[in-house]
């Protein structure tokens, strides 16, 4: 029954996402058209200002598209905890179910629409001015490589603990019926606020260890081929694992509540 679950909300969410997607689809080839003839066909003309003008409307684009894929997932998830939860918790779908599926899904159109945006920017801006050669002749090359899947990794894990973190506070706002929109936002600004000082507390705690100092010094003791290795690719990369660490354990601190409130709401065992 999950994999059908999460069949409808891939579907249900593809409707609106992909008409998104082709409008800002359109706004970047329009933008990189005029680009292009300004630059190398009609240069100093008023194309220049269109050209300025779409670059703007592009950026805003990508903004309100990243915007639209991170919370058309948790805007689903509030919904179903109001005058639509007795048709979805009358399927056979646990809680926990729901929370995956919309979780899930949510990740998956919000890391698609960054990877390609990504990839699209590395293709046609980075590329041309990387000697790739050279590249895969140095030996820090697979260090470079494991730096980036490590923080795409931690990317999509604070996007996925993100999304329990908002189901959290639709959660909690579903407690008060009557002012449950007002209540789902204080409890957004509380839990901001509880992770903020959590953050300063970790940042202080190291600092009064001088745990970000060693770990600077650390590094200018490290040559070319202690990088390569695995001790040293760990030493390099600590405050990522430090931060993907804490985020898998908020997102499963928040997606324990979420299930309790919502079987604590429907009775369940």
């Amino acid at each position: 029954m999950f994999s059908k679950l999460l069949k409808y909300e891939y579907r249900a969410t593809a409707r609106v996402m992909m008409p998104v997607y082709g409008i800002f689809l359109l706004l970047v080839g329009c933008t990189a058209l005029t680009r292009f003839v300004t630059y190398y066909l009609l240069p100093d003309t008023l194309l220049d200002f269109v050209r300025d003008l779409l670059t703007v409307f592009s950026f805003f684009g990508f903004v309100g598209v990243l915007l639209v894929s991170s919370l058309l997932s948790v805007v689903r998830f509030y919904q179903m905890l109001g005058d639509s939860g007795y048709l979805y918790f009358s399927f056979p779908v646990t809680p926990t179910q729901h929370m995956l599926a919309r979780a899930l899904v949510g990740t998956t159109w919000t890391v698609g629409f960054l990877l390609a945006c990504g990839l699209f920017f590395f293709f046609f801006s980075v590329a041309p001015e990387v000697n790739f050669s050279e590249l895969s002749a140095s030996p820090v090359k697979w260090l470079a490589v494991g730096i980036i899947l490590l923080s795409v990794a931690e990317v999509i894990v604070s996007i996925m603990s993100g999304y329990f973190a908002m189901f959290l506070c639709c959660a909690i706002g579903a407690q008060w019926t009557q002012r449950r929109l007002l209540a789902t936002f204080v409890a957004y600004l509380v839990m901001g606020a509880i992770s903020q000082a959590l953050s300063t507390l970790i940042l202080v705690f190291a600092w009064l260890f001088n745990a970000p100092i060693i770990w600077l010094q650390s590094l200018f003791d490290l040559s070319v081929y202690n990088i390569v290795s695995v001790a040293g690719f760990f030493q390099l990369t600590i405050p990522i694992w430090i931060a993907l660490f804490y985020t898998i354990i908020t997102g499963a601190v928040c997606f324990y509540f979420t299930k309790k409130l919502l079987e604590k709401r429907l009775n369940l065992p």
